[in-house]
């Protein structure tokens, strides 16, 4: 499955993520975490992946967290925001098969996060 933000590619027991949100340098927005977190679930029930390599599209690996967001959160938002932080760090931390960050440009702040996880 691809979404907007997310592209999946497979070929033979390797699985490549590319962060495809060119316009924001990759920054990690609340769906975008969601949206990698969906792909990563799906990639780790299928048996025929063994790796997954985690890669930026275009200049940036990942400007970490998005701050547009950040200056627009409010009480409302603010929950969802932080969960999806934690799920996404989460998952990586925990997954249950080698994730290989291949970084190909900048990876900085929270995606410097996501590199080093």
């Amino acid at each position: 499955m691809n979404t907007k933000n997310v592209i999946a590619a497979k070929e033979d027991s390797i699985a490549v993520l590319q962060l495809n949100r060119i316009d924001s340098a990759n920054a990690l927005s609340t769906e975008f975490r969601k949206e990698i977190i969906k792909e990563l679930e799906i990639l780790e029930k299928d048996d025929a992946i063994k790796v997954v390599i985690i890669t930026g599209t275009g200049k940036f690996f990942c400007a970490g967290f998005d701050l547009d967001e950040f200056l627009a959160v409010d009480t409302a938002t603010v929950p969802d925001l932080i969960k999806s932080a934690e799920d996404l760090f989460g998952k990586i931390t925990f997954y249950k098969k080698p994730i290989v960050a291949a970084i190909n440009g900048p990876a900085l702040a929270g995606g410097m996060d996501l590199a080093a996880d």
